[in-house]
């Protein structure tokens, strides 16, 4: 793993260039099921959810709103596409780094349930 520079950051995780973002997600993508069966939640989402700002997820039911938070807050992977989240890429990290990184900066599964409560 490399930022943009060519150089590995200590414990593997690049860093984001937007120091004001809380997350980002550039062409999302997330797919449930296979083939006959395959549901697109998700069909190339890019947002950024910035500090100190306040964001609506509205829409139908079955849309796609709450795997559009559950990858935003770290606690889902897209099938493809780039999540960062306070400032640390999660599409480069195994299971093992994404749970020690949801341990460690546990205020995104607390942001993530704030939202949920509104």
């Amino acid at each position: 793993m490399t930022d943009a520079e060519g150089v590995v950051p200590a414990g593997g995780v690049r860093q984001s260039a937007e120091p004001n973002a809380v997350a980002r997600l550039g062409s999302v993508r997330k797919v449930y099921g296979r083939r006959a069966n395959e549901v697109v939640a998700l069909d190339g989402i890019t947002i950024g959810f910035e500090r100190t700002t306040f964001t609506a997820v509205m829409g139908p039911s079955g849309c796609g709103k709450t795997t559009l938070l559950n990858v935003a807050a770290g606690l889902g992977r897209p099938t493809s596409g780039s999540v960062v989240l306070e400032g640390a890429d999660l599409s480069v990290m195994n299971e093992a780094a994404l749970t020690t990184f949801r341990r460690e900066r546990s205020r995104s599964a607390a942001w993530y349930g704030l939202i949920q409560t509104v």
